[in-house]
């Protein structure tokens, strides 16, 4: 196993970081390492990466600990993202198209420029319609900065889990971090 690529959770929230790392084996994932960091006051808030300085200060030492080989999953808090669906135009058009079609969408939607947003989106099983993800450029620009000054390697950044959120109050007083998973994924909320 020791040359297996460890995939990792980061969740950066306004009081500490949470990272999970695990690792696939053949047919179950094994926990290789858990870290919870935590952050300066103002460091992170509502959301926001205020003093990207500081974080990746408080950041440098766990990313030094990482094997060569991972792949870092980012939460990007979902507050701070649009998520709308749209019914698919009348016509059908190329993905080069659609995905003009869906930005010229989403800019006119939030009265913004197509260029300061950046999207993502799937087509809806049950209708007629795409689900977009939008976040503003900036914002994930001074993530893929912060990934680049820690020598990290970000395969993927998608809006958190807000589901377990609601379930927190019910756990024991001496829990603090609930997780679940599936055949496919991993959710944890703290």
């Amino acid at each position: 196993m020791a040359f297996k690529i460890w995939q990792i959770g980061l969740h950066l929230q306004q009081q500490e970081a949470v990272a999970v790392a695990i690792v696939r084996g053949a047919k179950e994932c094994f926990l290789q390492r858990w870290w919870r960091l935590p952050l300066e006051n103002d460091i992170i808030k509502d959301g926001r990466i205020v003093d990207a300085q500081q974080l990746a200060k408080t950041l440098l030492p766990w990313s030094r600990e990482l094997p060569q080989r991972h792949h870092i999953m980012l939460a990007f808090p979902a507050s701070r993202t649009l998520q709308r669906s749209f019914p698919r135009p009348s016509m059908s058009l190329g993905e080069r198209e659609q995905t003009a079609w869906l930005s010229g969408t989403m800019a006119r939607e939030l009265d913004m420029d197509p260029d300061s947003l950046r999207f993502d989106y799937s087509e809806d099983s049950l209708s007629p319609a795409y689900n977009v993800t939008a976040a503003q450029s900036k914002e994930l620009a001074t993530l893929l900065t912060l990934a680049e000054r820690l020598r990290v390697h970000v395969s993927a950044i998608t809006p958190d889990a807000s589901a377990l959120q609601r379930f927190l109050p019910f756990l024991p007083s001496h829990q603090q971090c609930l997780a679940w998973r599936d055949n496919e994924q991993w959710l944890w909320a703290t």
